[in-house]
Formats: C-alpha cells, structure tokens, sequence
C-alpha cells in the first residue's frame, strides 16, 4: 500500500495469494496505521509474530498449503475474520 491515504485489504483468501505471488507463494504487505489486511478466517490463517529478520512484522501461513507466507507490517491492523 504505496498511495497515502488508508487502504483496506479484505477477505484474503488463499487462492487470492497463490494467484498473486510467484511458485515460492511469499508475499510482503507494508503500509502505516491508516491501513488494515483482513485474512478469510474460514481458509485456515495461523498468525505469528515474527522474529529475528521479520520483525517488525506478523507471520500469516496456511493450513491448507504449507508453502505459503505473508509477512503484514505490525503498523497495519490486522484481523483474520
């Protein structure tokens, strides 16, 4: 989220990140307090704080693919809902 204003990503889904990133399925979103990423809760999300060179940043992975990761700057409100 580049623009200045706030932005709001909504019912992010698994097949939305899958279809976003390259086969390695990593994903960074960045942004500031007036933006918020809201994670579909019925698609398996697990959060994590992350630590060592992610801090700074929560850990989104999935259960139903092992393979995918999206690292939310910890300034950006974060629901899985």
């Amino acid at each position: 989220m580049t623009k200045k204003g706030a932005h709001t990503l909504s019912n992010i889904s698994l097949a939305d990140i899958i279809g976003l990133t390259e086969a390695s399925h990593d994903l960074a979103i960045m942004g500031d307090a007036g933006d918020s990423v809201n994670f579909k809760a019925s698609d398996g999300w697990i959060s994590t704080a992350g630590t060592s060179g992610d801090t700074g940043f929560h850990l989104y992975t999935n259960s139903g693919d092992a393979t995918v990761l999206v690292k939310v700057e910890d300034t950006i409100t974060q629901t899985i809902s």
